[in-house]
């Protein structure tokens, strides 16, 4: 008998992200590769007749790929910043699971998949108080004579998404990330539909003024958070069940040890909430939201250190005309919106996506022009140098302080929509000592595109 655990999560990190897409070799180009994401594998599974892609976040044909290393037969360093993709289409008409989904959502994100170094027992904790969630119980298949990958499979509480457990044993490999996925081939033998990667900046476009390109730089990172939106008054099931299910708690600072305080929302750390009232200008009525975030360990304040896993779990007001009814108007209920991708240089990042036609959210002149007026910036912004406001001006990203930490900030800027859909969309940050989501931001940039809108107006 397997004892559950309720109170902890023994989720290491998140291994994979699969789409579900219409046109996979459309999405993997138009989206993926400025991110400097490269498919590096495929698989035609006949059962479905669907064509899967596997992508990863180093270009092959480097040196730093070269590099990489398998640690304990089974995984990447953990602590890396390495991010596997999976993006899925479907071929056959009739296969009718993914028309009829794909239909209701558009492309959207169907399966996050968790590392985890005892599947049973997460599995067991998953399924404890709610077999119905079950898809696929604990199962080992073998490659070869000695290697193996276990998997099972939960319905997560979002329609139409799943939770996937992975663990591998690979006793035979050569340090190479596509000998983690042992069912893809490697996409050389695709021919030359991925064989040519996107071209440096240098070659295409131009630099940046102040900063000094390099190929690691333009790398994007492993995820950051997961963000979701949910119908209104539904945060707290939400947060329920990944306490439940996963053992995932709202975040927390692992210095506090009183288990009183272990899934309790706590206004600005884990929980931001933004109404009218935080709105200077703006005369628009029905804004605001509510925002938790969710972990699979503790993080420390002092440090600053982000945990593995972030879920962010937002929803809408009553009446409310935002974003987050807009995604479930159009998505057909709750789901993924967005992914943030980490980077170590989200200029390097930004020039490099831009110049290979990847279409940023255009801010307003105004953002930058009040950012003196900010109070919550007026810590961070006399530590920027004038080269980096400038360059912040011209790749339109934003800026925003840590609530928990007064020199912390964080810089963010996020894509158009990927599809005709309003539905998912991407978003790259670059953390400074912070741990914050940009609540600043939120209120600021609404309020720089509605006075934005106003001037146009008045011409």
């Amino acid at each position: 008998m397997i004892e559950i655990e309720h109170k902890t999560s023994n989720l290491e990190f998140i291994d994979y992200i699969e789409f579900w897409v219409g046109n996979s070799k459309a999405f993997i180009k138009s989206y993926l590769e400025p991110l400097n994401f490269h498919v590096i594998g495929y698989f035609n599974n006949p059962i479905n007749s669907r064509v899967q892609y596997l992508l990863f976040n180093r270009d092959p044909s480097t040196s730093d790929y070269q590099r990489i290393r398998i640690f304990d037969n089974s995984i990447l360093d953990k602590r890396s910043d390495y991010q596997f993709i999976i993006v899925t289409s479907s071929i056959s008409p009739s296969d009718t699971e993914f028309q009829t989904k794909h239909q209701l959502h558009g492309d959207f994100i169907q399966n996050i998949a968790f590392y985890c170094t005892d599947i049973q027992k997460v599995y067991q904790k998953a399924v404890y108080s709610d077999s119905t969630i079950a898809i696929m119980s604990p199962s080992i298949k073998t490659f070869g004579a000695s290697n193996s990958v276990e998997m099972a499979q939960i319905q997560s509480p979002f329609p139409d998404v799943i939770h996937t457990f992975v663990k591998r044993d690979l006793r035979v490999h050569f340090h190479n990330p596509l000998n983690l996925f042992p069912e893809f081939l490697p996409v050389s033998q695709l021919g030359n539909a991925f064989a040519s990667h996107p071209l440096s900046p240098s070659q295409d476009g131009a630099s940046l003024q102040g900063v000094e390109e390099s190929p690691s730089n333009r790398n994007t990172c492993a995820l950051d958070h997961v963000a979701c939106c949910v119908l209104m008054d539904q945060i707290p099931n939400y947060t329920q069940w990944y306490f439940d299910k996963l053992g995932f708690r709202l975040m927390y600072d692992q210095n506090a040890h009183s288990d009183s305080e272990e899934n309790e929302f706590v206004l600005n750390q884990n929980y931001y909430v933004i109404d009218k009232s935080d709105f200077k200008f703006t005369k628009t009525e029905n804004v605001g939201l509510k925002m938790a975030v969710l972990s699979n360990q503790g993080t420390n304040y002092e440090t600053s250190q982000v945990p593995p896993i972030i879920i962010v779990i937002s929803e809408g007001i009553k009446e409310g005309r935002g974003q987050i009814e807009q995604y479930l108007k159009f998505n057909g209920g709750a789901g993924i919106q967005h992914l943030a991708f980490n980077t170590p240089d989200i200029f390097q990042s930004v020039n490099y996506a831009v110049n290979h036609k990847f279409e940023f959210v255009q801010v307003p002149d105004s953002y930058y022009k009040s950012l003196s007026n900010r109070t919550e910036l007026e810590h961070i912004l006399p530590t920027l140098t004038p080269q980096c406001v400038q360059n912040m001006q011209k790749y339109k990203i934003l800026i925003d302080s840590d609530q928990n930490n007064k020199k912390g900030y964080i810089q963010q800027i996020f894509s158009k929509y990927l599809c005709d859909k309003p539905t998912i969309f991407f978003e790259l940050i670059q953390r400074s000592s912070a741990l914050g989501f940009g609540k600043g931001n939120i209120i600021a940039l609404f309020e720089s595109i509605e006075k934005e809108n106003e001037m146009k107006n008045k011409k």
